[in-house]
């Protein structure tokens, strides 16, 4: 303690005698895709082909959120879920979901996959899985530049399912379901397009 009651505080830093901090070369780090890795989106929703007989739609973005009410000091809570929201370009889809959504029928499953043609393959890095899902708005954006379509979804319950694949292309996943109804874990079903993605 200096003078006159002023404490004087010494910091030590990376100059001193603490040990360096560890070389990211040298952890066992969690294999991830880098966000910036251009990843294909398709969604499909059971019995809407969009007049092609078409099980699957490439989609231009996807997003979904979830919130839980409980806190560190009040208890867990219950969890809720923004409805998924996707968007894409001029397609027969959006007819056959404008009328789904006027008239309020319930779609059995809607899958989304996220992933990449590797040697004419499709690979699904991510795949979403909604069930008992009800289209709960639609949209359109166009002009002479572009035409931009937008649907949400609100549904009972989801699953997501991580797929991370090795040098020789073999796969381990990880997934997940919550039935948000009930407010437990859910079975969960997940779909992925086939090798001519976006077809059939």
């Amino acid at each position: 303690e200096g003078a006159r009651g002023v404490t004087e505080i010494t910091v030590r830093g990376a100059a001193d005698d603490d040990p360096p901090p560890p070389v990211p070369g040298k952890l066992k780090l969690t294999t991830e895709i880098s966000p910036d890795v251009e990843l294909d989106y398709y969604i499909m929703f059971e019995g809407v082909d969009g007049g092609q007989s078409a099980k699957w739609l490439q989609i231009e973005s996807f997003s979904l959120g979830f919130q839980n009410s409980g806190s560190t000091h009040i208890g867990s809570g219950s969890v809720s879920a923004d409805d998924a929201l996707i968007s894409f370009g001029s397609s027969g889809h959006f007819a056959e979901l404008a009328l789904l959504a006027a008239n309020g029928k319930h779609i059995a499953k809607v899958q989304v996959a996220a992933g990449e043609l590797v040697e004419g393959k499709f690979k699904a890095h991510d795949v979403y899985g909604f069930d008992d899902v009800i289209i709960s708005s639609v949209g359109v954006d166009g002009g002479p530049g572009a035409t931009l379509h937008s649907a949400s979804f609100d549904f009972r319950e989801f699953g997501h399912r991580h797929t991370t694949f090795d040098e020789l292309g073999k796969g381990t996943s990880t997934e997940m379901a919550w039935d948000f109804a009930t407010n437990k874990a859910g079975a969960g079903s997940f779909d992925s397009p086939e090798a001519n993605a976006g077809a059939g």
